[in-house]
């Protein structure tokens, strides 16, 4: 009898462990399980909220390949978290008066800034969506296109529009970025609109005379958003003829090792700058624009004037295999000023030397 009882008690220590082996081992799997998912899903699932192509930064000057969400592609990304207030974000509460703001934030993103200049390195592209090879130092050296030249009148020369108006900028002294970062808003005192009010504003104190449509051409649907903006193209062409120049503002979004948000930054004259990107458009995806070549030629004698008198301020021109609707002007660019992860105030900056430059190329080739 004592034999069968103590048969019995190691049986059933032999089926506890087995079990507690089981067990632990069905955790781990889980935990591993649930781990590699999170970390799949975080970040496309963060990157989807953002309006442009996202960009991932490999190395600290070295700006690597695009994640496939692209200016004017078929599946771009929604984002349902729009703030509308200037003031605060939807459902945010007023602190009451008197209460502590909390000490730690637990960030999904670090916002880190970098030196993404090309500095003197200004004829050299970023391509990664077409095959092309231009030769950018004989493109350089092209004629200024003759549609372009012609005396300066006091009629619109120059149209800036905002395919992406909505895209706006961290908050100041910000230091990271979470989930429910509102990376739009259709307030035009913080999204791109006032970029663009301010390119104006020094485009016509330098003589210049110009057209800015503020219209929010991606706030009720952004896949639709280049065909909206594209409408307001040709409203404004017809109705001024005489416009040369169409500038797109943006703002870019790049994100690093899934755990940095990144901002271009440089310091001009000590002051915190955003730094700027130029994209050209072309025709490797199909768009009817032959002469592709002759708005990269125009965007290469702006990208040497900055570059000359601001080294820091431009990052390398990008060549994109959809053409963004420039083929309505030799004069459309598409520029990205800063990315999600910079302020207002650094757009700001950037956008006024920009604008400085921009109005002395179009004087200079409009005697």
């Amino acid at each position: 009898m004592t034999n069968q009882n103590t048969a019995r008690k190691n049986e059933a220590l032999i089926a506890l462990y087995r079990f507690t082996v089981c067990s632990l081992s069905l955790t781990v799997i889980l935990c591993t399980l649930a781990l590699h998912l999170t970390n799949a899903l975080s970040f496309d699932s963060f990157a989807d909220k953002l309006l442009f192509s996202v960009s991932k930064e490999e190395g600290k000057q070295e700006e690597a390949d695009n994640l496939g969400k692209a200016h004017g592609g078929n599946n771009l990304p929604k984002n349902d978290n729009i703030d509308s207030s200037s003031s605060k974000r939807d459902g945010e509460e007023e602190k009451a008066e008197g209460e502590e703001e909390e000490s730690f934030v637990d960030y999904d993103y670090t916002i880190k800034s970098s030196d993404m200049g090309c500095y003197d390195d200004y004829l050299t592209l970023r391509n990664n969506e077409t095959d092309y090879a231009p030769d950018t130092k004989a493109l350089l050296a092209l004629p200024y296109p003759k549609e372009l030249t012609g005396k300066i009148t006091n009629e619109p020369l120059v149209l800036v529009i905002h395919t992406h108006a909505t895209e706006c900028y961290t908050s100041e002294g910000a230091e990271g970025i979470s989930s429910d970062t509102a990376f739009r808003s259709s307030d035009t005192e913080l999204n791109t609109v006032k970029v663009g009010s301010e390119f104006c504003r020094v485009l016509e104190d330098n003589g210049i005379s110009c057209i800015h449509c503020t219209k929010l051409h991606d706030e009720n649907d952004y896949n639709a958003s280049y065909a909206n903006s594209l409408e307001s193209v040709k409203y404004y062409l017809e109705k001024y003829p005489s416009i040369k120049y169409i500038f797109d503002i943006h703002r870019d979004a790049i994100f690093r090792n899934e755990t940095d948000a990144v901002k271009p930054l440089c310091k001009i004259d000590g002051k915190d700058t955003a730094q700027i990107m130029l994209v050209c458009g072309s025709n490797a995806k199909g768009a009817d624009h032959p002469e592709w070549q002759d708005n990269l030629s125009v965007c290469l004698k702006l990208q040497k004037k900055l570059c000359d008198a601001y080294p820091p301020l431009m990052r390398k021109i990008d060549l994109r295999g959809a053409s963004f609707n420039q083929q309505y002007s030799k004069g459309f660019m598409l520029v990205e000023v800063g990315s999600c992860a910079n302020t207002l105030s650094e757009a700001l900056s950037a956008v006024r030397l920009f604008a400085s430059c921009t109005a002395e190329m179009i004087k200079e080739y409009s005697k």
